[in-house]
């Protein structure tokens, strides 16, 4: 039995960890962490079956830790009563935590991303920095006995395994790598240039979409390309593009939405919008082409400039996601997942098909060479009894817990976040004036 500690508890741990935590009885829920100013919430969201502690910390800033709340965490830990963490918090205090918890030998799983800084002063620093925190964290990591895994839940979701498991069997029957990687993601979370400051999913210290849902594809391109690398060193050349709010302000400068945000535009806030075209080669010889497009300038269901009650799940918040893999001319593999309104939709779309909420749909089309049908069509968001999304997160939540993989853990994340690097320093040698044309070796 496992005795856990719940660090932040936000809106998306209230969505997701909450309430698993609240009816699981595998294991123990012993502590949850949250700021006094956020008390009575936490206390509300818990109220049906609390934790047996619940700490509150005095921080002014969300980058401090109370050196309180760690002392009482480590007498939980003295007599037994925790040895893992779930770590929520704010982006900006996780290396903190992550550092302690490994210096305790606990277990700890935290959400993407894995650290960010605090408004640095260019994106070449920021990449500096994420580097930099990554390799602080993975050497501490050796000399302990922790367990560090990053919630991706892509790489649990059983859609994602049955395209992996297809891809995986068409390159063993061809010996032919995967040639192109095509990954669009658009969420429709319309932000307002006056809510560009705000604590959830900010974009005031220059990082936006690319560490916000940015890192699910990211880290997907890569753990879909772990089927195809060669045994010795690849290329990874790339040229990245990225929008922020000003341009969105410009495209949309005549809609009343906006009508009282042009005076608050700043070029310093993060991306809205990232696309990244890339050339894996091997031996001089182009090996995969990859197509990143991750959008929050997107299709929204947002109408109103009134300030969201949910901003996590709110602000016109809908998913559109695609993936097209092709292994030459043996196999193309897509994946369709497009909803058509948001999860709090009063009048959902109850036929599944595009436009449902839980709509996730994986088409693969096959050369008469390889063995298979020529056409299959997998509905898998029919088939689960929860949100295919949410049924992953736990999924990997439970797999931390109780197996001894290495699904998700910080070293299997080490190429999407040197990835994630590469790219605001393409993106800051173009803020420079140069082409922002970078290559990444493995």
């Amino acid at each position: 039995m496992r005795k856990i500690g719940l660090i932040g508890v936000g809106c998306h741990a209230k969505r997701i960890y909450v309430p698993w935590l609240m009816s699981n009885h595998q294991h123990k829920w012993t502590v949850a962490v949250d700021l006094s100013c956020q008390e009575t919430k936490v206390r509300e969201a818990v109220a049906v079956s609390p934790p047996e502690h619940l700490i509150f910390s005095n921080t002014p800033s969300s980058e401090d830790i109370d050196p309180k709340v760690f002392a009482q965490l480590e007498k939980l830990q003295a007599t037994g009563d925790l040895d893992t963490l779930i770590i929520c918090t704010d982006p900006l205090n996780r290396r903190q935590w992550l550092l302690w918890g490994i210096q305790r030998g606990l277990d700890l799983i935290i959400d993407k991303p894995l650290t960010a800084p605090y408004n640095p002063d260019n994106l070449g620093t920021l990449a500096t920095e994420i580097k930099s925190d990554f390799e602080e964290i993975l050497h501490c990591a050796q000399s302990s006995s922790s367990k560090i895994w990053i919630q991706a839940q892509r790489r649990a979701h059983c859609g994602y395994k049955l395209v992996k498991d297809v891809l995986r069997q068409s390159i063993e029957e061809t010996s032919t790598p995967i040639t192109h990687l095509d990954v669009y993601h658009a969420d429709g979370m319309w932000v307002l240039p006056n809510e560009w400051n705000r604590d959830h999913h900010p974009y005031r210290h220059k990082w936006g979409k690319i560490l916000h849902s940015g890192y699910h594809f990211i880290d997907l391109a890569s753990f879909l390309l772990e089927l195809s690398d060669p045994q010795d060193t690849s290329w990874l050349h790339f040229n990245a593009y990225a929008t922020r709010g000003e341009a969105q302000v410009q495209q949309l400068q005549h809609q009343n939405l906006l009508s009282t945000a042009n005076s608050i535009v700043n070029t310093s806030h993060g991306e809205l919008d990232l696309s990244v075209l890339g050339q894996i080669q091997h031996q001089h010889h182009p090996r995969t082409t990859i197509a990143l497009n991750l959008l929050q300038n997107s299709f929204s269901r947002r109408s109103s400039n009134s300030p969201p009650k949910d901003p996590y799940k709110g602000a016109g918040r809908v998913r559109h996601e695609r993936i097209n893999v092709q292994i030459g001319p043996f196999i193309n593999v897509q994946v369709h997942s497009y909803q058509a309104h948001e999860i709090s939709d009063p009048n959902p779309i109850e036929v599944y098909g595009p436009g449902h909420i839980d709509h996730f749909d994986v088409h693969i089309y096959r050369n008469p060479l390889l063995k298979g049908k020529r056409y299959e069509q997998h509905q898998i968001g029919s088939t689960l009894s929860h949100p295919h999304n949410e049924s992953a997160r736990i999924e990997l939540l439970n797999q931390f817990l109780n197996d001894d993989s290495h699904l998700s853990s910080i070293q299997q994340h080490k190429r999407s976040i040197e990835w994630i690097c590469s790219i605001y320093s393409a993106l800051h040698e173009k803020t420079c004036g140069g082409a922002g044309v970078l290559k990444w070796t493995e």
